[in-house]
């Protein structure tokens, strides 16, 4: 677990709101699609794919808003209808970096989660997702960075 700030990123993303923990998955899968066509239909290139995470409501009763997308570092890109391009604010994050089989994320979460709480930093904002690297053929092989936003 590090304390660092983000470096800026500019992604093109598409939007799901009103999601629970279960509709992640499928969100991205439907999500990704749709950047990846605009990025195609534009001619522009993409990097590592990159999860926003915004939660709303209590920590019994929430909902999460997810923004799908890839870094697109500094092409000059139109919206569409559907895919946005956004610059993600500098802040500063608790991060760790995951490397295995995305069913492992959860754990992931909870531990760095747990970090934040017992080193007496608070959670103030969104989380984001970094895949560094994917591999279909051998999925011990991604890297995830997990980030979430902390104050004192």
């Amino acid at each position: 677990m590090v304390i660092k700030k983000t470096q800026p990123i500019r992604i093109a993303h598409a939007v799901a709101d009103g999601l629970t923990h279960p509709d992640l998955g499928p969100a991205w899968e439907r999500l990704l699609p749709e950047v990846i066509s605009h990025l195609d239909a534009v001619g522009a290139n993409h990097g590592i794919s990159v999860g926003k995470y915004e939660y709303q409501g209590s920590a019994e009763d929430y909902t999460i808003t997810l923004h799908a997308g890839f870094d697109v570092g500094d092409q000059d890109l139109s919206d569409s209808d559907r895919v946005r391009i956004i610059d993600l604010p500098v802040v500063e994050v608790a991060s760790v970096v995951y490397r295995g089989p995305m069913d492992g994320i959860p754990s992931a979460w909870e531990a760095l989660v747990a970090w934040v709480d017992d080193s007496g930093y608070r959670l103030v904002g969104e989380s984001r997702e970094l895949y560094h690297e994917h591999d279909e053929e051998n999925h011990v092989r991604h890297v995830t960075e997990l980030q979430v936003a902390i104050a004192r």
